[in-house]
């Protein structure tokens, strides 16, 4: 590998990141949110058979280019009803508060529920259905995810119209309660829908590239299955509306589909959560590692491995192709979603992969002296900092056991020892392997009977979320470690499967949590297709600490918080480990 190398005085000179103009005026943002927020009340909660008549991706393409073509607000109603009205029986726009008529018709009453996002995945633990009909996607009704089954069957809507606000005083009306018999299309309607397919006919969603009605058709699409399912919106105080907006007028007339990609990362961003992300099953592209490692220090950027000669473990990153850290990085996390402490490990993955062969103009300080390289993007595999053995004996009767690694068979043949230990170090700081769950059991001290889980259901439009299927995991405890004193080694990156891990620390009195706060980003994921065939991935599950209180975004906390320092990662030295050493020395004395 070839890298340009030398020292230099310190001086950076700064660079921005420009940021896209706004280039829609005000009435097509109004009729273009109108199109947002009633789309998703007709696709989600509208339990007439003629949504399955619809092709929604060209649909929706072609409804962006309407709604986003309108000058004057007096078009935004009629708009709305020559596009919505053939496949939504009964669908107007009205003045605010004006009569709506609940459909007629006979049987029983039908409605939509939604056990979290369950259009698309078989394999995903959410279900969607409507009332009287099997669930989609040929998932049986099994008693985990039916929970009360008959109940969810009654009527829960107290209005049998939606009524959707929209701009100019208006309401879009949308019947979300029908009686079974009117949820069948006549001639009349299989007619209008014959004639709404040959006009979304021509509509092609994004491809290679996108217009600005293709990219707003994905926007929207996104928007609405998060404001729809994303079950934290208690806790994440955002403005999405207004954030939609923003984003609309942002888009330009073009952009390559990578481009779009990114925009949607960024639409999706504010959500703080660590397990969103857009993916583009369609993207080809070559891709490769730095060969070297870079790692989140507060707010400094800190090499902990190298494989660039000249480059050494220590070296401090203080610009990226001419860019200042501080504003590379600020750029970065526009697209990354999360906690504060997630997103610069976000930031970190990406930066660490790239284009095969690319390179990449790094500054770095070491001490006075600064240097820069071109580094290529050049290692087949990922650089990861050095690791100690999986089991250690750090200290006399002090052991430390790496859960990324744990495989049962071997920690068996460790049991004996452990048994014995003063002290045992578990270091969750990388995502935990398929057997660390099993070691639950010797952290339980009390039954383990909390519902930390829980997959909620989704009846109506706007509405919170009022019942769902809770669960934990209900582990059986085994006494054969409770001798040792134990500590939980953590940080930002703990995430997931992790955290599920690292909340039985606090909640069973296990031991001491040490490092940082974990990831706050727990629970199955959900996936959205959109238009363009990218998806939507996103937390579907809502998951709290044990004891119930908030765990997203704010994640497990420790109880001695220790990050590490750029002079330790230079010396080789794992901070954080030495003092959760400390604290056990300190337990075993006691």
């Amino acid at each position: 590998m070839r890298t340009i190398l030398s020292a230099l005085l310190l001086a950076v000179a700064g660079a921005g990141f420009a940021q896209p103009a706004t280039t829609i005026d005000e009435t097509r943002l109004d009729s273009l949110v109108a199109l947002a927020r009633v789309y998703g009340v007709v696709r989600y909660f509208h339990p007439s058979d003629s949504l399955d008549q619809v092709d929604w991706n060209r649909f929706l393409a072609h409804a962006a280019a309407r709604m986003g073509e309108v000058t004057d607000r007096k078009e935004i109603a009629p708009r709305l009803e020559e596009l919505f009205a053939p496949a939504v029986e009964g669908f107007r726009v009205a003045s605010a508060g004006s009569a709506a008529s609940a459909p007629g018709g006979e049987g029983p009453v039908v409605e939509w529920r939604h056990l979290g996002y369950g259009l698309e995945d078989p394999k995903s633990p959410f279900v969607s259905w409507r009332t009287h009909h099997r669930p989609l996607l040929g998932k049986g009704a099994s008693p985990g995810f039916f929970q009360n089954a008959g109940r969810a069957e009654a009527s829960v809507d107290d209005e049998p119209v939606a009524r959707i606000a929209i701009a100019g005083g208006l309401e879009a009306l949308v019947p979300i309660s029908m009686p079974m018999s009117a949820t069948k299309v006549g001639e009349a309607q299989a007619a209008r829908l014959q004639r709404l397919a040959a006009t979304i006919a021509p509509a092609a969603p994004a491809g290679d590239g996108a217009t600005r009605a293709q990219a707003h058709a994905d926007g929207i699409a996104l928007w609405n299955v998060a404001r729809h399912f994303y079950p934290y919106w208690a806790v994440v105080k955002l403005d999405w509306e207004e954030a939609l907006r923003q984003w609309l007028a942002a888009q330009p007339e073009a952009q390559s589909r990578a481009q779009l990609r990114d925009a949607l990362a960024r639409l999706a961003a504010p959500l703080d959560d660590g397990q969103a992300r857009v993916l583009d099953a369609g993207d080809r592209s070559e891709r490769a590692y730095l060969p070297l490692a870079i790692r989140p220090v507060g707010s400094r950027w800190v090499v902990d491995e190298s494989r660039v000669e000249g480059i050494r473990i220590g070296d401090e990153l203080v610009a990226v192709d001419g860019v200042p850290v501080a504003a590379w990085y600020a750029r970065r996390a526009t697209e990354e979603s999360g906690s504060a402490r997630f997103k610069r490990w976000r930031v970190r993955g990406a930066f660490l992969q790239g284009p095969k062969d690319a390179k990449v103009r790094l500054r770095l300080a070491r001490g006075a002296q600064v240097l820069d390289a071109a580094v290529a993007y050049d290692s087949p595999q990922p650089i990861g900092a050095p690791r100690r053995p999986q089991y250690e004996e750090v200290r006399p009767g002090i052991y430390y056991v790496d859960l990324a690694r744990v495989q049962m068979p071997e920690f068996d043949r460790m049991l004996p020892a452990l048994r014995e230990a003063r002290g045992i170090v578990f270091d969750l700081r990388a995502n935990p392997s398929a057997d660390a769950r099993q070691l639950v059991r010797y952290w339980i001290r009390d039954a383990d009977g909390a519902q930390w889980m829980n997959i909620p259901r989704f009846d109506a439009p706007f509405k919170a979320p009022t019942s769902g299927w809770s669960f934990g995991w209900q582990e059986g405890r085994d006494g054969a470690l409770d001798k040792p004193a134990k500590a939980l080694l953590a940080d930002g990156r703990s995430i997931g499967q992790a955290e599920s891990l690292a909340a039985y620390f606090p909640a069973q009195k296990a031991g001491v949590v040490v490092g940082e706060a974990t990831a706050g980003a727990n629970g199955n994921l959900a996936a959205a297709t959109l238009p363009s065939g990218m998806r939507f991935v996103f937390t579907g599950m809502a998951v709290t600490r044990h004891d119930g209180s908030v765990l997203h975004v704010e994640g497990v906390r420790p109880d001695i918080e220790v990050l590490p320092t750029p002079q330790g990662i230079r010396a080789g030295r794992d901070e954080v480990l030495e003092r959760a050493l400390q604290a056990i020395e300190a337990a075993a004395k006691r």
